[in-house]
């Protein structure tokens, strides 16, 4: 997952955005799974969020479309109801209007007769398409695309529905733009992560889940390891940013 975060860590309010999806998706499988506590709080903090996220960065309308989503896929209208919630209230912020429809605006960006931005704009290239840069990013991702359907299939439909749905999405995302990718990393992450050992098993094809849990906690950690021992030392020296093309980075990882 870092390495396909690291293209996007910047101090940009995307940033936001990245931690409030990782917030709002354990929140929304708490709702829909029956989950959530009963406090004053109720079902309203994702609306919060929402309010907080409209103020720093367009990619707010996650969350209403991931309410939007359990609403379609649980049949339950109360989670449409916060899904249309969660993006009014984007309506209090310093652009009001043009914050509420800032996401439909920036849809329409790209279809039409107009300027393609995929062509004009470095960081909406399509991601398989950049050929002189991110090289290893490019090759971790495919890699990661593979080892994520493995992963989905394996485990028989024990990842939540929502969260494969989600993974789906920013892949086709971060091929269409280079600039997704580091929603594809969090995604990558959020399958791993978000499991539901309890669920009914989809289709009979699977490995042995308690095999593939201690598989997991063994090999991960020790390529971690390995990936950060080779890692590093390129971070530090700069030679990684030279060989990704990406000149604007210096050791450390600081933005220049």
């Amino acid at each position: 997952s870092l390495l396909l975060l690291w293209p996007r860590f910047l101090l940009r309010p995307e940033l936001v955005s990245s931690i409030f999806l990782l917030i709002a998706i354990k929140w929304i499988l708490a709702e829909i799974n029956g989950e959530t506590p009963n406090s004053k709080w109720g079902k309203s903090p994702t609306i919060v969020l929402s309010l907080i996220g409209a103020q720093f960065h367009g990619f707010f309308i996650i969350l209403p479309m991931l309410w939007l989503l359990a609403a379609l896929l649980k049949r339950n209208p109360r989670y449409l109801l916060l899904g249309l919630a969660s993006w009014a209230i984007s309506i209090i912020s310093p652009g009001h209007i043009h914050t509420l429809l800032y996401p439909i605006t920036v849809a329409g960006q790209f279809s039409g007769d107009g300027i393609n931005l995929h062509n004009t704009i470095a960081e909406m290239v399509p991601l398989l398409e950049t050929s002189s840069e991110l090289g290893i990013t490019t090759l971790v991702f495919k890699l990661t695309a593979i080892w994520g359907a493995i992963w989905i299939i394996s485990t028989a439909g024990r990842v939540p529905v929502i969260t494969v749905l989600l993974w789906v999405a920013t892949l086709f995302l971060a091929i269409s733009g280079r600039r997704n990718i580091g929603l594809f990393g969090i995604t990558f992450f959020l399958i791993h992560s978000h499991y539901q050992p309890a669920a009914k098993l989809l289709w009979s094809f699977k490995i042995p889940l308690p095999k593939l849990q201690t598989a997991t906690r063994i090999l991960a950690p020790l390529l971690s390891i390995i990936v950060l021992s080779f890692w590093l030392p390129g971070i530090l020296n700069s030679s990684f940013y030279l060989g990704e093309a990406v000149p604007r980075r210096t050791g450390l990882g600081i933005s220049q």
